[in-house]
């Protein structure tokens, strides 16, 4: 024990001896003088700047060297220093004052204070004249420099544009801290393996490590920044631009509207508030590679920008994670994460061709389900130019939307198109709806309920598959189809869908569309209701009239036409934009059972034919007496039963052609040329297309009774053979 105290004891007289000697040493070669004027000559030669120096003083102890005081450099001829110092330290190293060398490695200054200015070629003069100086090794006859680290602590700098009169383009770091250490030897090689992917043990380049921190204030804004790491720069310039980094830089409660005015300044953003936060790792060359990685949180977003958004974002919170690597003529996305509480979205891709004034962007896309309230609110709709699409996703109020995968592949002069509604061929897009709700932007618009369906976009082709929901009183099952959107005047367009459909409503968005026009026998019923199970396709070649085909199951259909009421109305009716047939309906004609057969043949044109059987086991005369008859009305009474069928043109009607047979069961009507109506009128009438037979017809004609029968025969001579018989009528009542 008494040995290690011995040994102790003089290793700690050597080192006290040590710091003796070289104090001595320093004392002794040091004239501080000599020192002010090197340092004056060496500083004024290398950079124009004009040197004042306070008094000097010698430091000795632990830490040896030369202070100086009230240091102020400046432009030659100007009345305000451009760079202030309280206090400059240069530090000697103590191993080379043994060998009667004085070698200063360290410059600590004390509360510095600049005012920098960027000119007209983005240039700071004062920085670029400081770069000047002999930061590596520089030797005279008496002292060497071999600068191995530099300390500004309780910096304040301001840096101004004066191309701006805003105090906002005004920024000042407020007591801050900065440390620069030179890499060497083994420093240095590690750098360049670890950081650097290199293998190379030496390098002409000089290696530099940096820890920045500091109060930054822009206008009224203040920010906490902190930037540390390491830089390599060209030993000969040491041009900045041409650096090398591996550092981080970390920003706190940066105002968002400070970010605007950096990044947009020329966005058409009313008002914006809040804070962001950022972190970014920046890793390469930007003149070769690059690499940058971060994130950037932001709090208490909100944005007013009527010009972009059509709602406003308000307090909004989130991060945006991202993974960024820039090469000459590229710039590739690694990753870039959008997250909020309400939205999430992953972005990937790349940029060719940056210098370029069309580069070609590739980008996909997906997302997790998101609310249509909350993507209403991120999307840019009022950029897109579009009211239509804008009416559309305003109309949605509720339910997810999801964006499984989408995908860009275009140039920025095709990206320009987009914004005017023409899709590039490289787009290409698979999105989900669950359970949307909203109202259709159209006249008339009811409530659209529940809806949930697949849409694909590949090849300027919008696909829809498997939609289903609710459409106020009606319902749809099943709604594929697909939208060609190469032409910008209208593409073709495909649609099936099944639904189950209240017929009021139908009627009611029909009118004053434009399918209304090919649906005119709609507009021309007073009253529509009841159900229908519909099964429709329909088809729009390239801005031409719009085609469709399907069929209809009616159940307890209403309808009105005129005096004709019908009710019950029960059957399959097929129905296209040229035709409309069905087999067999049946319905109540003004409480009357009937049962129909009906083809429609080109009712759109003026060529438009019918064909209308009907049949009966007792329908009110007079439906058919004021159909048939000019001198017919619907009061009149009595039964008819039987079969006709009607065809002809709906241009020409006096061409038509009525046959069947009726039985006539006590009618009452009026027929020309009596003066009184026939009543308790019984008997058949046969119709074909020769003529009209009448078989066995009985009446009361004021009270006598009168029989009938005959012909009538349209194209013989002579056309009517009628046999009249009433014994005991008064002749005046006939005429």
């Amino acid at each position: 024990m008494r040995k290690a105290l011995k040994l102790l004891g003089f290793l700690s007289a050597t080192l006290v001896l040590f710091f003796v000697v070289a104090a001595l040493a320093f004392y002794h070669l040091v004239r501080i003088g000599e020192v002010r004027r090197f340092l004056v000559d060496e500083i004024e030669k290398q950079t124009e700047l004009k040197v004042q120096l306070g008094g000097a003083d010698l430091e000795l102890g632990w830490i040896t060297g030369i202070v100086f005081r009230d240091v102020a450099l400046s432009e030659p001829g100007a009345a305000v220093p451009a760079l202030t110092a309280e206090r400059v330290t240069a530090r000697v190293a103590l191993r080379p004052l043994l060998r009667r060398q004085v070698i200063f490695y360290e410059i600590h200054l004390t509360r510095p204070a600049a005012h920098l200015v960027w000119d007209s070629a983005g240039h700071m003069p004062l920085i670029d004249k400081l770069l000047n100086l002999p930061f590596l090794k520089q030797r005279s006859s008496e002292f060497s420099f071999d600068l191995r680290k530099l300390v500004l602590d309780g910096g304040n700098f301001d840096l101004a544009d004066p191309s701006s009169s805003s105090s906002e383009r005004k920024w000042q770091l407020v007591n801050g801290r900065t440390e620069v250490q030179r890499l060497r030897g083994q420093e240095l090689r590690e750098y360049f393996r670890r950081f650097l992917k290199t293998g190379q043990s030496e390098s002409s380049d000089l290696g530099l490590q940096f820890d920045l921190k500091g109060l930054v204030i822009n206008g009224g804004a203040k920010m906490n920044i902190r930037s540390r790491g390491y830089v390599v720069l060209p030993r000969e310039t040491l041009d900045i631009r041409q650096a090398r980094w591996n550092a981080d830089l970390e920003v706190v409660d940066m105002p968002a509207a400070l970010v605007k005015d950096l990044l947009a300044p020329g966005m058409p953003i009313r008002t914006i508030s809040g804070h962001v936060g950022e972190r970014v790792h920046i890793e390469g060359d930007p003149l070769q590679q690059v690499r940058v990685r971060g994130d950037i949180e932001f709090k208490q977003l909100s944005i007013d920008a009527p010009a972009i958004f059509s709602s406003t974002l308000d307090r909004a919170e989130g991060r945006i994670t991202f993974d960024v690597e820039g090469r000459p003529q590229m710039w590739r996305l690694q990753r870039v994460d959008f997250l909020t509480p309400d939205l999430r979205f992953s972005l990937k891709g790349e940029v060719n061709g940056t210098a370029t004034s069309n580069p070609r962007v590739r980008l996909s896309l997906s997302t997790l389900p998101t609310a249509i309230s909350v993507l209403r609110t991120y999307l840019p709709l009022k950029l897109l130019g579009s009211a239509w699409v804008e009416r559309v996703v305003s109309a949605m109020e509720s339910g997810q939307f999801e964006i499984k995968k989408a995908s860009l592949d275009a140039t920025l002069t095709e990206i320009r198109e987009l914004a005017r509604g023409a899709v590039p061929m490289g787009f290409s897009v698979e999105t989900e709806l669950r359970d949307v709700s909203g109202k259709l932007p159209v006249n008339n618009g009811l409530a659209l309920r529940t809806v949930t369906g697949r849409m694909f976009l590949t090849n300027r082709v919008l696909t829809f598959q498997g939609f289903r929901g609710a459409y106020g009183d009606s319902r749809f099952t099943g709604l594929d189809g697909s939208y060609d959107l190469a032409s910008g005047d209208g593409g073709k367009l495909e649609l099936y869908t099944r639904a189950d459909v209240n017929l009021a409503e139908l009627k009611t968005q029909l009118t004053g569309q434009e399918l209304a026009a090919q649906l005119a026998f709609l507009a021309s019923l007073e009253e529509l209701s009841g159900r229908s199970k519909i099964e429709v396709s329909i088809k729009r070649p390239n801005s031409q009239p719009w085609q469709f085909e399907g069929k209809m199951t009616l159940e307890n259909v209403r309808a009105r036409y005129n005096e004709y009421a019908l009710n019950e109305v029960q059957g399959d009716l097929a129905f296209s934009s040229k035709d409309i047939s069905a087999e067999k309906i049946r319905a109540q004609v003004n409480g009357s059972p009937i049962q129909a057969q009906i083809a429609l043949k080109d009712y759109n044109t003026d060529g438009a034919t019918f064909d209308v059987s009907v049949e009966s086991g007792g329908v009110r005369a007079g439906m058919l007496t004021s159909l048939l008859l000019d001198t017919g009305s619907p009061r009149d009474t009595g039964i008819v039963r039987g079969a006709i069928r009607y065809t002809g043109s709906f241009a020409n009607k006096a061409q038509g052609k009525l046959t069947g047979t009726l039985d006539l069961l006590n009618v009452q009507t009026r027929l020309k040329p009596l003066f009184q109506p026939l009543r308790a009128l019984n008997g058949r009438i046969s119709i074909d297309e020769s003529g009209i037979d009448f078989q066995k017809m009985t009446a009361s004609l004021v009270g006598f009774p009168v029989t009938a029968s005959g012909r009538w025969r349209y194209r013989q001579n002579p056309q009517l053979l009628f046999e009249f018989a009433a014994p005991d009528l008064d002749i005046t009542y006939l005429i």
